[in-house]
């Protein structure tokens, strides 16, 4: 029930700002507002950030792949 809620409180968020987040992307980026700097350097962090830890959890197991193999295995 938790996750309904939540996720009809997302979707009434992202249609709110679905209009408007281009205009504001677009001002972002060709005005030359306070902060426009550290903003995209926190963006291209985070996705920097999230690739590497992405590669360096490939080795690690995961519990996703015991699943599959032992319903393989059952066959």
């Amino acid at each position: 029930m938790k996750f309904v809620a939540w996720f009809f409180a997302i979707t009434v968020h992202v249609a709110a700002y679905l209009t408007r987040a281009p205009a504001l992307a677009m001002a972002d980026s060709s005005r030359h507002l306070d902060g426009v700097l550290g903003r995209r350097s926190l963006v291209v962090a985070s996705l920097l950030l999230g690739a590497v830890v992405a590669l360096a959890m490939l080795p690690f197991p995961s519990p996703f792949h015991i699943v599959r193999r032992r319903r393989l295995s059952r066959r």
